[in-house]
């Protein structure tokens, strides 16, 4: 099983590396056509490893069985977030868009802790969230936001990013990690179809399609079945971390793949990512338990052999008191028992 930090990496790796291939598709796509193709690519992926992995009938009878769960998972992972993102990436640039969407993992930690979720998350893993938000904007400074309607799609993209790891998190917590991932995006994957064939692509070129397939497979299909094992390992707010990332990979890819510059307050932005990530991924130490009623809180400012004779001396009194009730219901005549075998000490 990999590690969290391992799974975090590829993930952050698949979907910051995106944004340029996004990009260059938009050029030959219109956006919804962006988004459908993504959605087709992913749901095939997803398809063939349920089948593959014989768990394509326990996908469908949980579906049936909780449509409701079933519905909020791929409205709030998949089908709204692509949506405003595809009619919003236009007006927004990618560093704003991506300060836009950094708000995420806090509210799935505020939305985790109102559903009952209590996943440990101290006041350090807090702290470093917000030090990863401030990277984020150190990233994406002098980013041009251009209408609000965009920059609220973009804000509303992240808060169902958020909805949707805590309702893996609550509703899908013992489903097998790939029925999850499936109901992400499958049921999307009708009305994908319907549209695909709708739209106009006849003078488009095949690479521009193929490479949007594949995009699609690798950031909605892949990414998604290590996110649902992130989440499930270390909760929704923490397993969101990977927004944090994201944009980190994409200005690296940026500056490395189409020479884009590289500001000092970006570098200053990407140290503050990782160390803010750094600290919010950390384990949180469990709460001392507390004393039990009774002799432990005396107990445990007593040396190790008066705790030894104070343990000795509560089990002759209990097996006093044993012997005491069975004596006193054999003289009432009240029972048959005998008092031998009450007269012995516990071990």
């Amino acid at each position: 099983m990999p590690s969290p930090w391992a799974l975090l990496a590829v993930i952050a790796l698949l979907r910051g590396c995106s944004y340029l291939p996004t990009q260059w598709a938009l050029g030959a796509l219109p956006p919804i056509a962006v988004v459908v193709l993504q959605v087709l690519g992913a749901g095939l992926f997803l398809l063939v490893a349920l089948a593959a992995g014989r768990a394509l009938r326990p996908m469908l009878a949980l579906a049936r069985r909780a449509p409701g769960p079933v519905a909020l998972l791929a409205l709030s992972q998949t089908v709204v977030p692509l949506t405003l993102i595809a009619l919003a990436v236009g007006s927004v640039q990618t560093g704003a868009a991506a300060i836009l969407v950094a708000p995420s993992p806090i509210l799935a930690a505020m939305l985790a802790r109102a559903t009952g979720d209590r996943t440990p998350l101290g006041t350090a893993q807090l702290a470093g969230m917000g030090f990863a938000l401030a990277g984020v904007v150190l990233v994406g400074a002098g980013a041009h936001v251009g209408s609000a309607a965009g920059a609220g799609a973009f804000l509303a993209a992240g808060a169902c990013y958020a909805v949707a790891a805590v309702t893996m998190r609550r509703h899908f917590a013992d489903t097998p990690v790939l029925v999850t991932a499936g109901l992400t995006t499958l049921p999307a994957l009708p009305v994908a179809l319907v549209a695909l064939a709708l739209l106009p692509l006849g003078g488009v070129p095949a690479t521009a399609i193929g490479g949007t397939l594949l995009l699609g497979t690798l950031t909605l299909g892949v990414a998604v079945v290590l996110l649902v094992t992130l989440v499930r390992r270390v909760g929704a707010a923490r397993g969101l971390l990977v927004i944090y990332l994201t944009p980190v990979v994409a200005l690296v890819a940026a500056v490395v793949a189409a020479g884009e510059p590289l500001t000092v307050a970006a570098v200053l932005g990407l140290g503050t990512v990782v160390a803010g990530v750094a600290l919010a991924a950390r384990p949180v130490r469990p709460a001392p338990a507390r004393p039990r009623p009774g002799y432990a809180p005396v107990a445990a400012t007593l040396r190790p052999e008066a705790v030894r004779a104070l343990g000795t001396a509560r089990r002759v009194r209990v097996a006093a008191g044993d012997w005491a009730r069975c004596a006193s219901a054999h003289r009432s005549g009240r029972t048959r028992a005998r008092g031998a075998g009450y007269g012995r000490l516990r071990p």
